[in-house]
C-alpha cells in the first residue's frame, strides 16, 4: 500500500491540474517581482508544547519594477504542538497593499487558523499544512472574505550533512466566497516553488528560488508574477 503522503502528494496534484488549468487558460498579465521572508519561531518555554511565531514579508515590484513597494504582510501567530507530527495555529496578519496603478495603500487585516502536519519518508521531508483565513479588507464594502489554503511542501537533502537542500511546495489558495475587488469565489490563485535551501547554523536557515503565482483577479485579466523568492528562518 502507498504511503500516506505519496498518495496525498498525488491526490493533492490531480485536484490542482483539474481545477487550476481551466483558469490559467486566460489572458493573465506577467510580472516580476520580489519576496523576502524573515521568520523567527519556537517554543514559549523550554519543553513547552506551546509555540510562538512572527513572519515579516515584504514584496517589491510593479508594472516589472523591482524598485516599488507592493505589499507588507506581517504574521503573528500562537500554536500548540500536539505530537511531533502535528501542530495546530491561531494567527493574525497586518497587511498594506499597493494598488497596481496608483501606489496608493489600502490595509488588510486577517485572521487565521491552520493544522500543520509534518512526517519524513526515507529521505524526503514532508509538510502539510491546512489553513482558513478572515480576510477584513478596505475597499470590499463591509465583506468579509473566507480563504482556504492548502499547501503540500517536500525536502529533499542533497548532502549526508543534510546543510544543503532542494525545495519544492504548491499552495492553492480557493475563495469560499466574493470579496468586491478583493476576492474571487472558487479558485483564487496558486503558487508553485522550486529552490535551495541552506543550513546556515543549527537554527538559521536560508531559502531561495523562483516561484510562479498565478492570481485569478475580480473583474480584472488574471496576473502572473515571476517571483524571486529569499526566506530567511530562524528557529530557536
Amino acid at each position: 500500500m502507498p504511503h500516506p503522503w505519496v498518495v496525498t502528494f498525488l491526490t493533492a496534484l490531480f485536484c490542482l491540474f483539474t481545477v487550476v488549468t481551466p483558469v490559467q487558460a486566460q489572458t493573465s498579465i506577467d510580472e516580476i517581482q520580489q519576496w523576502s521572508s524573515i521568520t523567527v519561531s519556537g517554543a514559549i518555554k523550554p519543553n513547552s508544547p506551546w509555540r510562538t511565531s512572527v513572519e515579516v514579508q515584504p514584496r517589491f515590484g510593479r508594472e516589472n519594477d523591482l524598485t516599488q513597494f507592493n505589499r507588507l504582510f506581517i504574521h503573528p501567530a500562537v500554536g500548540y504542538q500536539i505530537n511531533k507530527h502535528v501542530s495546530v495555529w491561531q494567527g493574525y496578519t497586518w497587511a498594506p497593499i499597493a494598488n497596481t496603478q496608483t501606489g496608493d495603500i489600502r490595509y488588510e487585516n486577517r485572521l487565521f487558523q491552520q493544522v500543520v502536519l509534518e512526517n519524513n519518508w526515507h529521505k524526503l521531508n514532508g509538510r502539510l499544512r491546512y489553513r482558513v483565513e478572515e480576510r477584513f479588507a478596505e475597499g470590499a464594502e463591509g465583506v468579509t472574505g473566507v480563504r482556504l489554503r492548502q499547501l503540500l511542501r517536500g525536502q529533499i537533502p542533497l548532502s549526508k550533512d543534510k546543510k544543503w537542500a532542494v525545495v519544492v511546495y504548491d499552495e492553492l489558495f480557493i475563495g469560499i466566497n466574493k470579496m468586491p475587488t478583493v476576492q474571487s469565489a472558487g479558485y483564487d490563485q496558486n503558487r508553485l516553488f522550486i529552490g535551495i535551501n541552506k543550513k546556515l547554523t543549527p537554527k538559521l536557515t536560508l531559502e531561495s528560488g523562483y516561484l510562479l503565482n498565478h492570481v485569478n483577479r475580480p473583474n480584472r485579466n488574471n496576473q502572473l508574477n515571476h517571483v524571486i523568492l529569499i526566506q530567511l528562518n530562524y528557529k530557536w
